[in-house]
């Protein structure tokens, strides 16, 4: 009996094998939603199913937002089964074929990902799940177990394997999920370009915004965006620690926007200024500045969507004077080591 059941499970890895194109435009077009076209509002991937597709739904998205095998920056994954209040809640008041479709009215956007996981492809939370996804222009993705279901109809992609064995097909189901996630993360380690915008992810202590004090000529500065503003008025040492004192990096940017008295060489001696701040961030940073080190030769890419002048732009045409300033500084800190 053993044998027969291997057999069978032999026997679907070799379906999967078949399938492999299919199930690799699965998983590059999640990695493009959620990783290579991320945009600024920042995708979702959300996760659906009943009883054991619960469990799996359950299992893609904590380790998305955790990770698979390889340390990376977390990838939001949220799953519609995990939060019994809210089940019961919208079970009770709604009935429970709106207990997965409420959840996604509230929190998904165009854009966002649904996956989807059935077995029949027939049931009615599913569904209705799918409908107010595809209402939403949330992509749509069908882990299924039977051909010409309702869900195969409304998703933009489905894997439907050739069985009948509900248990076999759950496992081909994690097969995928584990690909899934080893297709992303592989991928995010051979992305060419370091990419950082937000303090908070993994590479955020690139940014101007940082919060890191540097202190420059026995005076201390709350973060290098703080000295670089202040610089703008060389002659104005008031204004300058009025800057100085403003604890928020954007209200320090904005103070010196709306004050008069700029200097007329500024885009001439900007980037030297900022220059001069990242020299000191990296002097007085041992962590910041090792971090630096082993990012290599790889491209340092400011992301934000809104700076076209020291950030990479939406679009991708911005000038990323900040990912060449720190640039410039990992060649001169590796030159100096080269040196002693």
């Amino acid at each position: 009996m053993i044998h027969e059941l291997i057999g069978a499970r032999i026997e679907s890895f070799k379906y999967l094998e078949r399938h492999a194109s299919l199930i690799e435009e699965i998983c590059e077009s999640v990695y493009n939603t959620l990783i290579y076209n991320q945009k600024p509002t920042g995708q979702k991937l959300f996760t659906c199913g009943n009883g054991g597709s619960a469990a799996e739904a359950l299992h893609l998205t904590e380790e998305l937002t955790g990770k698979f095998n390889i340390e990376r920056e977390p990838i939001p994954g949220i799953c519609l089964c995990a939060d019994p209040t809210v089940l019961t809640c919208i079970s009770n008041d709604y009935g429970y074929d709106e207990c997965f479709a409420r959840q996604l009215s509230a929190f998904a956007n165009s854009g966002d990902i649904l996956v989807v996981f059935s077995t029949s492809g027939n049931s009615a939370n599913i569904i209705r799940a799918l409908q107010v996804a595809e209402a939403k222009s949330v992509f749509r993705i069908g882990l299924l177990g039977r051909k010409n279901s309702m869900a195969e109809q409304i998703c933009n992609y489905s894997f439907v394997p050739d069985c009948k064995d509900n248990s076999i097909i759950q496992e081909m189901h994690l097969t995928i999920i584990h690909m899934m996630l080893e297709y992303i993360e592989v991928k995010m380690t051979r992305m060419v370009d370091i990419r950082f915008w937000r303090t908070t992810d993994t590479y955020g202590f690139l940014s101007n915004f940082f919060s890191a004090p540097i202190t420059i000529d026995e005076k201390k500065w709350p973060t290098t965006e703080h000295y670089y503003q202040a610089m703008k008025f060389p002659d104005n040492e008031e204004l300058q620690e009025a800057i100085r004192k403003i604890r928020s990096c954007k209200k320090a940017k904005q103070k010196a926007s709306d004050s008069p008295g700029l200097r007329e060489d500024w885009e001439k001696v900007k980037f030297d200024v900022m220059l001069t701040a990242l020299r000191a961030k990296f002097d007085q940073y041992s962590g910041f500045k090792a971090a630096l080190i082993e990012t290599g030769d790889r491209t340092l890419v400011e992301a934000s969507p809104y700076d076209y002048i020291w950030g990479c732009g939406r679009d991708g045409s911005g000038q990323n004077l900040l990912g060449k300033a720190i640039m410039q500084i990992r060649d001169e800190i590796i030159k100096t080591m080269d040196a002693t």
